[in-house]
């Protein structure tokens, strides 16, 4: 991270984005391990997940928690890979790729049972106080290549 006087950011706000970027490193972890009440934890009480290239939203905890289940069905095996980790005052950006094998179903695709990398940009941004938010950013096409390259 640079330091404060070459981002324009005071001390206090260098503090409080390496404190996020702390707690969205620690989402990233909870996924990767595969564990839903700890990845709901990084959430707030107003949690919020936005899939932007399905127009899927998710505004509460009981629906980011369906959207989780739902995910970690289709991909028992689970990798996120940060690639880039960019930081600002109020959003980190993560771009990642997200592997694992398609053994459920997900948004209309059957299980093919094949693994597929696919490319996302994430940004997260405070809501109470400071806790996660998710939007995924990636192309439609991306979402689609998922279909074309687990078809059998």
């Amino acid at each position: 991270m640079n330091r404060p006087e070459e981002t324009g950011m005071s001390l206090i706000d260098t503090e409080q984005v390496q404190a996020r970027m702390a707690l969205v490193d620690e989402h990233v972890r909870c996924e990767n391990r595969h564990d839903l009440e700890a990845v709901m934890a990084t959430f707030g009480a107003d949690a919020r997940f936005d899939d932007e290239p399905w127009g899927d939203h998710r505004t509460d905890r009981a629906g980011v928690r369906s959207y989780y289940t739902d995910l970690l069905r289709a991909l028992p095996d689970l990798v996120i890979e940060v690639i880039h980790r960019h930081a600002a005052r109020d959003s980190i950006v993560l771009e990642v790729v997200i592997g694992g094998t398609h053994r459920g179903a997900w948004r209309g695709l059957p299980a093919a049972g094949s693994g597929f990398p696919c490319a996302v940009c994430t940004r997260s941004t405070p809501l109470t106080g400071w806790q996660a938010s998710g939007s995924t950013m990636t192309a439609r096409r991306s979402s689609s290549n998922w279909a074309s390259s687990t078809s059998p």
